[in-house]
């Protein structure tokens, strides 16, 4: 986070790559499938090149994939927002922008799991605990110990280190009422056994 102040810091703002596609690294992926077990199928809505998809191929899980944008992979031009095929699990990167969307409409068509990936400060905010997280809590956060870094999609800018912190955050549904995906009444914050993600016990 920088530390000047708003006005300079915004004189030193980077322009927003176009539909906020920032990709996540391979690590990030295949430790969520080596530590959650989800149902499948699983689907990614903002697939861009495909990175959590096959991640989670390769775990065995079946999979598919969409974009408003065409990135070389999966199904093109689908604006999952208006996108209302059920899915059994979602997991996916979205647009910073539109993180609070996804999970709405994720909840909405997913009868079993949404999980998304985040700055660990969108777990913060008055507006956000009134509006998601007090009706809606995650079943599941899921910190990442190493920061991965996230560089623009599409145009081979390598990893570099990074100062910005990142969570998995899981609904996962306990059953269906009134056409909405009802969770549990607390969250719970997780903390698996893995060199990627925090390790300790909840107290």
């Amino acid at each position: 986070m920088s530390l000047l102040p708003g006005a300079k810091r915004a004189e030193h703002q980077q322009p927003r790559i176009p539909h906020d596609w920032y990709t996540a690294p391979v690590w990030c992926s295949e430790q969520l499938f080596a530590t959650l077990e989800l149902q499948g199928p699983i689907h990614d809505p903002a697939c861009g090149e495909g990175r959590i998809v096959e991640a989670a191929r390769r775990a065995g899980y079946e999979t598919t994939g969409s974009d408003i944008a065409d990135r070389g992979y999966g199904e093109t031009g689908v604006d999952f927002l208006t996108d209302r095929r059920p899915r059994t699990t979602l997991v996916f990167n979205a647009p910073y922008k539109l993180n609070e969307e996804f999970i709405s409409h994720g909840l909405a068509v997913a009868s079993h799991a949404v999980v998304m990936i985040a700055r660990v400060p969108f777990l913060c905010t008055q507006h956000r605990y009134w509006d998601l997280y007090k009706p809606c809590p995650p079943s599941l956060v899921l910190a990442c110990s190493q920061r991965p870094s996230m560089p623009s999609g599409g145009m081979d800018i390598a990893e570099n280190n990074t100062t910005i912190d990142y969570a998995w955050l899981v609904w996962i549904a306990q059953s269906r009422a009134g056409g909405a995906v009802a969770l549990p009444a607390s969250p719970a914050c997780g903390y698996p056994p893995s060199a990627r993600f925090s390790t300790g016990s909840r107290r």
